[in-house]
């Protein structure tokens, strides 16, 4: 896998190597670059390159992990640079396809899933989702946010819903507190349910409490008489003072 990762992305740097800015490095009076420039990973090297939003895309639609968690990496670092906006059709495009990274082999062919259950790419698909104000962007959130069989996923779905800063009619921290109910009822995964708190602190601090769903002080109220560990029932009472 590790070998398939280093060659899809020797065949992009071969090619984005010929950029001004990379051919700079190689230059006569450069000494110091090039000595520099060696100690880097090729994993640096891709990062720092000047690729285009294709070539991100052909890391996150391949079969290896390595090789799309790079490209989303790629594509958030770029929407943070300005680079890449994060609202337009292809920055969602690619996000959602790593969204959804392993979850739709399982499906379709149990057998892939040593190889495709990949919850480490969809983590940070959904914090790269998050940063997009697109419509659809929402709508690929809480739908992972639904379907998704990874405690660790949901979280940073949540998380995801909870940085686009608004919560129209409700409608997202009904989410957030449904999938913190669901939760508790399966198999209380504290690390969920404390970001699912973390969630709806930001989202209200962002959104205000207005158009939050009635059911939220409830789920939090919950978790507060349960008997989860201390850290998550203290997180519990810290957000609903703030509701």
């Amino acid at each position: 896998m590790k070998r398939t990762f280093l060659s899809v992305v020797g065949v992009l740097l071969s090619i984005s190597l010929t950029a001004p800015g990379v051919l700079a490095q190689t230059g006569t009076d450069g000494g110091d670059t090039d000595e520099a420039a060696a100690e880097k990973t090729i994993e640096e090297l891709y990062l720092e390159s000047d690729l285009s939003i294709r070539s991100i895309e052909s890391m996150v639609i391949s079969y290896d992990r390595d090789a799309q968690r790079m490209g989303i990496r790629a594509l958030a670092d770029r929407a943070e640079n300005g680079q890449v906006d994060p609202n337009s059709e292809e920055y969602v495009a690619v996000a959602s396809t790593a969204l959804r990274s392993g979850v739709g082999n399982i499906s379709n062919n149990p057998s892939l899933l040593p190889d495709s259950y990949h919850p480490l790419v969809r983590i940070e698909a959904a914090y790269a989702l998050g940063r997009s104000a697109h419509p659809r962007a929402q709508t690929y959130l809480i739908t992972t946010l639904r379907t998704d069989p990874e405690p660790s996923v949901k979280a940073a779905t949540m998380i995801g819903l909870a940085e686009q800063g608004v919560d129209p009619e409700g409608r997202i921290s009904y989410e957030i507190a449904a999938a913190i109910q669901k939760e508790l009822t399966v198999r209380a995964d504290e690390g969920m349910l404390y970001q699912g708190l973390q969630a709806i602190e930001d989202l209200t601090a962002t959104a205000g409490t207005d158009d939050l769903n009635p059911i939220v002080r409830e789920t939090v109220i919950e978790i507060v008489t349960s008997g989860l560990s201390r850290r998550v029932r203290e997180k519990a009472i810290m957000v609903l003072n703030k509701l």
